[in-house]
């Protein structure tokens, strides 16, 4: 009976106490503003998607759908340290070479390390010979960056993209997308079925098709053995680079559109 009676008590608390939490995270102050700039954006082009289909279904035109794969050659290198780092790990070489002392010679020795110079090799530079060339079509640049690959059609640059079939699912147009594309060198991995985001795609000219595009991730799974990019159909895809977010304003035209991006990415 008493057992019992502990249970039910012990059951009633856990459940008082998660019903509190939930009340507790469900008040939490926002402390993220740039969360509520992301959500104000996020609302403002939603509205703009929906005005877009109002005016496409007046005029008659057709919608559809196309899958475009981000890929992500992701960091190669660690990123170049901050000054609080730097200051942190003298710190705590000074204090390794402190303690040190309280042991014997033979032993502390071999534990102190002085600099790069004291390494049996040397370093290799962290900035590569596409970095000086600025060579935008080499994978082997900006390696302490995250690079995406687009690729330049008459439309302007974009990342590759395919037409959804009927038959297809977005991984599967994904997959032709590449292949179609960059042809089948690159080593790549498609991440997932489902997509990190949709846009809205509207003809600038006004005439045509109007496209709801949804983004897939991809990433590069070996930057040391994957292949080069080989143009498939050199008069839908002219040309290709590796970009970094911060060059995306050199190639997207489209101001709201590479805000997007700059979103979707992170």
């Amino acid at each position: 009976m008493a057992t019992r009676l502990v249970g039910r008590w012990c059951r009633r608390r856990l459940s008082s106490e998660a019903e509190k939490k939930k009340r507790r995270v469900s008040s939490y102050p926002e402390k993220k503003p740039s969360r509520a700039r992301r959500r104000r954006v996020l609302s403002d082009l939603a509205l703009r998607r929906d005005t877009l289909e109002a005016t496409a279904s007046k005029s008659g035109r057709t919608i559809g759908l196309k899958a475009s794969v981000v890929i992500e050659r992701t960091p190669v290198l660690m990123p170049d340290p901050e000054p609080w780092e730097e200051a942190m790990w003298r710190l705590q070489e000074e204090l390794a070479e402190h303690d040190g002392w309280d042991y014997p010679e033979e032993i502390a020795e071999p534990m102190r390390f002085k600099g790069p110079e004291d390494l049996p090799f040397e370093l290799a530079s962290r900035t590569t010979q596409a970095d000086i060339d600025d060579d935008r079509r080499s994978i082997e640049r900006s390696l302490v960056k995250s690079l995406f690959l687009v690729v330049k059609t008459p439309d302007g640059w974009r990342f590759p993209e395919a037409v959804v079939e009927e038959s297809d699912n977005l991984h599967q147009a994904a997959s032709r997308a590449i292949s179609r594309t960059c042809g089948d060198n690159l080593y790549t991995y498609i991440m997932g079925n489902a997509p990190i985001g949709v846009w809205f795609q509207n003809p600038a000219a006004g005439k045509g098709d109007l496209y709801r595009q949804f983004f897939m991730k991809a990433i590069i799974v070996d930057p040391y053995n994957t292949g080069t990019v080989r143009l498939v159909d050199t008069k839908v895809t002219s040309d290709f680079a590796w970009i970094h977010k911060g060059e995306f304003p050199d190639y997207i035209a489209d101001q709201d559109h590479a805000l997007f991006l700059d979103h979707l990415l992170g």
